[in-house]
Formats: C-alpha cells, structure tokens, sequence
C-alpha cells in the first residue's frame, strides 16, 4: 500500500480546524465564569484577630502566646513590642513560615 503525502495532509486539514474550532469554544466557556467573578477573586480575605501576650524575640521572628495557650510566631506590621504586654491583632494565617517557631499570623496595620 502506497500513501501520497499530498493526500494524508489535506485529509488532515478539515480535521485539525475543526479541533481548532472546538478548542477555542471550549476556551470561551472556561473563561467566561473566570470573567463574571472577577471582583470576588480580587477581594481580600476577611481579617483575622487574635488576643495574647508577648513573649520575646524568636529564632526569626517575635514570639506571641494566645489566649488559648498555643505560642506562634508574628510578622508583618506591628508596632513596639515589649515583652509581657497583651495585644489585640488583625491579620492572617500564613500557609508557609519564615518564622521557624509555631505558627506565623502576619500582622496587617490597623486601616488597611
């Protein structure tokens, strides 16, 4: 059986713009609800607070108690810390730590 390459090649025209066709619709449909929720994706997550006493500076950052007990490690923008003192902060929970010692709760400065 002998093929001709001219023949294989525009049997495979129709097919691949018909593929191209599909792919770009289904590119269409994906990013569309992307579009609509746009604004709910650019939205900062809600803040959260936590409540304790300062401990000291730690290996990489300064040490913090909860009031439930647990010591966790602080970032971000906070302001003088003296060891002893109860604070209130507003921030997050961070994924991964830079910290080295228990949980990191970036601190995010009051009005942002």
């Amino acid at each position: 059986m002998i093929r001709s390459p001219a023949v294989s090649q525009k049997a495979r025209a129709p097919q691949t713009a018909r593929l191209s066709a599909f792919g770009a619709g289904l590119a269409l449909l994906l990013l569309v609800p992307l579009c609509e929720n746009a604004d709910a994706m650019t939205q900062d997550p809600p803040l959260d607070r936590i409540t304790g006493q300062v401990i000291g500076p730690g290996a990489a950052c300064p040490q913090f108690r909860l009031a439930s007990g647990e010591t966790i490690s602080l970032s971000g923008a906070y302001p003088g810390l003296i060891p002893g003192a109860e604070h209130t902060f507003s921030g997050h929970w961070m994924t991964r730590s830079k910290c080295m010692q228990g949980r990191e709760f970036r601190v995010v400065p009051e009005g942002e």
